[in-house]
């Protein structure tokens, strides 16, 4: 049988069928693709930006959180922490020998001149710092709250006068083993000279 009678044999035949899936297959299909298309066209999700009038109340708030906490500086345990009490005082604790410049920012930033100095232990500042001594010196720590053994003072900022500066120097002797720590303090209203050290009585 050559092509031509293929050809003819093929014209006399009924056409074939064309293949169809049965009705519940069709209807799993047909969800498949439709769930594959909702993907695709899903929409994205938006970063959601705050109006300047909506993000000022949220930064005034976190700015108000943070002034009323007590400032704690260092590393795992805190250099220093200090805060102001409901009837006007200044509560320090101290954690270790660091940071006296950033205690003395901060105790300036609450209304209080101060001059700040760590002393190391056996050592002490070489005399006279100041040409002035007023005799309030006595009326600053409040003693009631003082606990040596802790590291904690209270001092009352109202004993030092517009126009005065007090001079704070600490000194830890085996402090953070029970040992106990100690606080001098010297008000003036003319200049302070910087600390120099010089060996303590004893040393």
């Amino acid at each position: 049988m050559n092509d031509g009678e293929r050809e003819e044999l093929a014209r006399l035949l009924p056409p074939r069928d064309e293949p169809r899936l049965p009705p519940d297959r069709q209807r799993h299909l047909k969800e498949f693709v439709m769930t594959e298309i909702r993907q695709e066209v899903k929409p994205k999700r938006r970063l959601l930006l705050l109006r300047p009038a909506v993000l000022v109340p949220v930064l005034a708030a976190a700015a108000a959180v943070a002034i009323g906490a007590p400032r704690v500086l260092g590393g795992n345990e805190a250099a220093y922490a200090v805060s102001k009490q409901k009837d006007g005082t200044i509560l320090i604790t101290l954690g270790d020998m660091k940071n006296p410049k950033r205690l003395q920012g901060d105790l300036r930033e609450m209304g209080l001149n101060a001059v700040v100095d760590f002393l190391p232990d056996g050592k002490q500042c070489a005399e006279p710092r100041v040409q002035n001594r007023l005799p309030t010196s006595s009326k600053l720590s409040v003693r009631p709250k003082v606990d040596r053994d802790r590291g904690v003072f209270a001092i009352d900022p109202r004993v030092v006068k517009s126009g005065q500066t007090v001079v704070l120097e600490f000194a830890l002797g085996g402090f953070g083993s029970g040992g106990t720590a100690g606080m001098s303090s010297v008000i003036t209203d003319g200049p302070v000279k910087a600390c120099k050290l010089v060996d303590g009585p004893g040393s």
